[in-house]
């Protein structure tokens, strides 16, 4: 189940946005929210070693570049090296591969970039606020304080776009990663010559697991949209 948004919660209550509050207060969430970030940057790794295979002796270069680029301008360099140095079958299984990791990664940027909380509302959650809403509550905030509202009681946050992680659902999060993590690692292994026999072997059964082959499916257009 996706995080909530707190306002599916039902009842208007405070949040509270100290970082120090929020790990005292949920020590768990936190440290499933590092471990998430930590198995985010192993997946980044591994795709930059991909990039390694799919270049070749020109890695070198094109690696000090798309060091110099910004995420999604990566990812985009990413597609278009595999699209050239893969197969037509191997591409369609790097491009179901990339499908799982941007929706992983969606839950990562936000417990990397968005502000945490806490809130009476949700005593099993971690309270993701997004800064772009919470800059939009400041600026209210100071718009009211200047016309002479000092009270500010009308004014409140955006809670549709303040997301409540459960303990529950980043566990699910962190498994997600651990099993994209997987899958790259017995890709990347069947792209390499110099791989271990016994990891090639892994590689028809990554094509048989029922998640991924229905996402391949999708991907070859052979299956439900």
């Amino acid at each position: 189940m996706p995080p909530q948004p707190l306002s599916s919660y039902g009842r208007v209550t405070p949040v509270f946005t100290s970082s120090e509050a929020v790990c005292e207060e949920r020590p768990e969430h936190a440290l499933l929210a590092a471990r998430i970030v930590g198995q985010a940057a192993s997946v980044d790794s591994y795709l930059a070693s991909m990039l390694v295979t799919f270049l070749g002796a020109s890695a070198k270069p094109s690696f000090a570049m798309f060091e110099a680029i910004h995420q999604a301008a990566q990812n985009e360099a990413l597609k278009a090296a595999a699209k050239a140095a893969l197969s037509q079958d191997d591409h369609h299984v790097f491009a179901t591969l990339m499908k799982f990791v941007k929706a992983a990664d969606k839950h990562r940027n936000r417990l990397a970039h968005w502000l945490w909380a806490v809130s009476s509302a949700a005593p099993d959650g971690l309270v993701l606020i997004d800064p772009a809403a919470n800059f939009q509550f400041l600026v209210r905030i100071s718009e009211a304080i200047e016309n002479g509202d000092h009270q500010n009681s009308s004014i409140d946050l955006d809670r549709s776009k303040v997301l409540v992680y459960r303990k529950s659902d980043l566990e699910e999060v962190a498994k997600e990663y651990d099993e994209i993590s997987e899958w790259l690692r017995i890709f990347k292994g069947h792209l390499s010559p110099y791989s271990h026999p016994a990891l090639g072997a892994q590689y028809p059964m990554l094509l048989r697991a029922p998640r991924f082959r229905k996402a391949l499916l999708q991907s070859r257009g052979e299956g439900p949209k």
